[in-house]
This record gives C-alpha cells, sequence and structure tokens, in this order.
C-alpha cells in the first residue's frame, strides 16, 4: 500500500513538473521579440534625391606627348609638379633630326644651284631662238629643264621645313599652366610617337562624372543643381551644376552625366572618390513601396505589415494595389506617408507581435 502511494505521488509531481516546463515554453515563444526590415512610406507628393558615386577629375587633362620618335634626353617633368605655359617638360636626343636638317639644307642649295643654272641655259637658248641660232626642240628641253629645277627646288625647301620642324618636335613644352598628374616614362627611355609622356591637369574648378540610370537620364538637363560630397571631407558639400549630359550609354543602362563644381577647392583633388547628389522631381499619383512588402490571401485581398517603433509591435493593413513598375509597386489606399512598412518576413507575423525594428540599408533602399 506504501508502495502504491509514492507512485502515485511521483506521478503527481512528473505531472505538474510536465505542465510547468509546457507553460514556460509558451511564455518563452510569446515574448519572442523579431526583427523586422522596415522602410517609410514616401510621400508621393515630394520630390526624390538619389546619390550616385563618382571621381573627380580636373577641368582639363592633357596626355602630353611627342609627335616624333626618340630617346628622352632631358626629363624635368615630376609628379605634383606645378609648370606653367612653355615650360620644359621632356626633351629628346635631337642629334638625328640635326643630321636630318643638315642633309635638307645641302639638297636645297644643290636645288637652288641646279635653277640658277636652269635659268641661265633657258634664257641663252630663248635669245638665240629669237635670232633664229636654234631649234623649238632646244627651246622646249631648256624650258623643261628650268621648270623641272623651280619644282625640285620646291620639294627641297618642303623637306628642309619638314625636318626643322621635327627637330622643334623634340621639345615637349606644357601648353597651359596646370600640374603633372603622371608622367609614367624616365630618362634615356625610347618612346614612340604618340606616347604619353606626362598628363597635364589644369582648371580650378574639378568636375565628378557619374553613371545615371536610363529609368532617370531624361530627368537630367544641363545646368541642374546638384551637391557633390568626397569620402576625405566628411561633412562638407561643394555645390555644382550639370555641364554635360551623355546621349550613348557606357555601361548597362547607364548615361554618363558631367558635374563641375561651382566653386574652386583646395581640398579637392584629382582623384579623390564622391558622390553626386540629385534631385528628381519625381511627382507619382500614388504611393510606391516595394513588392516584397506586400503579402496576399486566397481570397485576393492585399495587406501589408506596419511597425511601430515606439511599442515594439506590428499590425496588419489592407491596402488596394494596382500596377508593378520600375520604381515599386503601386499602393492606391490603405497606407499614409511616414509609417512603417515591413518589407522581409511579412509571411511570417502575427498580429500584435513584438517585434524590433530596423531600417533598411540606403543603398537598397535606393535601388
Amino acid at each position: 500500500m506504501r508502495f502504491l502511494r509514492t507512485c502515485c505521488a511521483a506521478c503527481v509531481v512528473a505531472l505538474c513538473v510536465a505542465v510547468a516546463g509546457c507553460g514556460n515554453g509558451e511564455t518563452e515563444r510569446k515574448t519572442v521579440v523579431r526583427p523586422v526590415v522596415t522602410v517609410t512610406v514616401p510621400d508621393p507628393e515630394t520630390g526624390r534625391q538619389r546619390a550616385f558615386p563618382g571621381t573627380a577629375r580636373a577641368a582639363i587633362e592633357t596626355r602630353l606627348s611627342f609627335r616624333v620618335p626618340g630617346e628622352i634626353e632631358e626629363l624635368p617633368a615630376r609628379i605634383g609638379m606645378r609648370v606653367r605655359k612653355g615650360d620644359l617638360v621632356a626633351r629628346l636626343d635631337p642629334t638625328d633630326y640635326r643630321l636630318q636638317v643638315g642633309r635638307a639644307e645641302a639638297a636645297t642649295a644643290q636645288a637652288e644651284a641646279a635653277l640658277a643654272q636652269a635659268r641661265a641655259d633657258w634664257e641663252r637658248t630663248r635669245a638665240l631662238y629669237e635670232v633664229g641660232n636654234t631649234s623649238r626642240r632646244d627651246l622646249d628641253r631648256a624650258r623643261a629643264q628650268f621648270d623641272a629645277s623651280e619644282a625640285s627646288l620646291k620639294a627641297s625647301r618642303r623637306q628642309l621645313e619638314l625636318a626643322r620642324q621635327q627637330l622643334k618636335y623634340t621639345v615637349l613644352s606644357a601648353p597651359v599652366d596646370g600640374a603633372l598628374a603622371e608622367v609614367p616614362v624616365d630618362v634615356h627611355q625610347t618612346v614612340a610617337a604618340g606616347q604619353p609622356v606626362a598628363l597635364l591637369t589644369a582648371g580650378d574648378r574639378m568636375q565628378v562624372e557619374v553613371g545615371i540610370p536610363d529609368s532617370l537620364i531624361t530627368s537630367v538637363h544641363a545646368g541642374d543643381k546638384v551637391t557633390v560630397r568626397f569620402d576625405a571631407l566628411p561633412g562638407e558639400d561643394f555645390p555644382g551644376a550639370v555641364i554635360e549630359v551623355g546621349v550613348e550609354s557606357r555601361a548597362v543602362s547607364t548615361y554618363p552625366v558631367k558635374v563641375a563644381l561651382e566653386q574652386a577647392s583646395p581640398h579637392v583633388r584629382a582623384g579623390m572618390s564622391g558622390e553626386a547628389v540629385f534631385s528628381f522631381d519625381l511627382r507619382e499619383t500614388t504611393m510606391l513601396v516595394p513588392p516584397v512588402a506586400v503579402a496576399g490571401r486566397s481570397g485576393g485581398e492585399r495587406y501589408v505589415w506596419i511597425a511601430d517603433p515606439e511599442a515594439g509591435t506590428v499590425s496588419r493593413r489592407d491596402v488596394t494595389v494596382g500596377q508593378l513598375t520600375s520604381r515599386g509597386l503601386e499602393v492606391l489606399s490603405g497606407l499614409r506617408p511616414g509609417e512603417r512598412l515591413v518589407v522581409r518576413g511579412v509571411n511570417s507575423l502575427v498580429e500584435g507581435q513584438r517585434v524590433r525594428v530596423m531600417d533598411m540599408p540606403s543603398e537598397e533602399a535606393a535601388q
């Protein structure tokens, strides 16, 4: 009898423990705080700002090169060096080109002497022909020799001019005031005609080139005001304006747009990475939200989850949707601007569930 009472007591204790355990599990499940990612419902009556990455470049970038080949004899150019118009950047060994000038000068002198002799023969033959002491054939031959000598002198003079010009091309000077950003050659190096010797940057106002997607390029025009920011200069905004709008896509559905800073700044240097912020006046008659934020029931109804950051809960809201566009899904009714719309995990939420509200990363929200 005592054994039976002991067994019954043990069973009662085990049952109580099991019931208590189940109750604690349910309580724990009810108090689980689920993290949710949200976006703020946009106001269809306001414009939209978009930022696009770019790199600062000088207003003028000129790759300097020789117009003739040769060995670099002198190279005063250095990276970062400021130059004035006419300053020496590099010089080729002029020995071969001086020899060409000498040969051309000798050929020209020889052609001048030949022309003088041909002119004398022509004049003498013409005088003899006038008094009948020579034939018409001799006269024509003398005239032809004179014309050929005159043409040969002209060709020699052109060759001399070309040789002298090529000798001048052995000196490379700065075409404008600026600074040297690159010097990819060394002294005694042999370079070809047209091979870059230095990169000259000029112009006080820097420029930034960005890529604008095809869905927005029609809203960009020359003269539009833009705000430029650089990673190396946090907290500083530089006003700029669009100066060029590309008409041909350079990347996938992206068009080049060039922005010039309105004022020169000694802190902005070529090569700095940053972004240009455009303000697009994209007014819509309906709200546009990410399609993943809208869920549906079997009857065709659509609904969304609205997060309350202060209360830390979510509530379901029925909405009326329109068409799916390239910028999002149209919501015709059921939403108010400024509300926090859940965009991830919408199919696993329940009414009044405790949540931890997190914002969608800006780069994803901008897409």
